[in-house]
């Protein structure tokens, strides 16, 4: 139990620095709530738990609070995210890295595809589709690092135990 306890502490100080990060790095091309959205897809969470989706939502509102985003917004994010990340391991996929990554690959398009639209037509204002696609292309860079550091966590903890 104190493991677990102890893995959702760190966790959610990662959360709390790069949710943080957003104030000082105010980049439209490497988005802070994009990389913690990839954190969250990355991790193997435990289908029993509702904490997760819950503390994951509150850690959305608080970026949104933070940068001034409408409430709701990164946190929909984050559970969009969350949501693949169950899917896919439902189906049990979690382990096929490749394939992990091109369901990414999926998934963030469809929100730079919905992202792209909803400044279109709620907002009136053109987004420039290289930014969203450059953006793209760092998260999916930026998955491999991510998804291996898991990976050799996950194995020195299996070890531990």
């Amino acid at each position: 139990m104190l493991i677990k306890i102890g893995k959702y502490l760190m966790l959610n100080l990662i959360f709390l620095f790069i949710i943080s990060l957003n104030v000082i790095f105010t980049s439209r091309i490497v988005d802070c709530t994009l990389i913690v959205a990839l954190i969250i897809y990355v991790i193997n969470w435990g289908q029993n738990d509702f904490f997760v989706p819950i503390s994951i939502f509150f850690w959305g509102i608080y970026q949104d609070i933070l940068i001034s985003l409408p409430l709701g917004y990164s946190g929909l994010i984050f559970l969009f995210f969350y949501l693949i990340n169950y899917i896919i391991s439902i189906y049990g996929v979690f382990n096929y890295q490749s394939i992990k990554f091109a369901v990414l690959i999926i998934s963030m398009s469809v929100y730079c595809i919905i992202r792209s639209v909803y400044v279109f037509l709620a907002l009136e204002t053109q987004s420039y589709i290289f930014i969203e696609l450059l953006s793209l292309l760092i998260m999916a860079l930026l998955f491999f690092p991510i998804n291996n550091l898991y990976l050799i966590l996950q194995k020195e903890y299996a070890k531990v135990r």
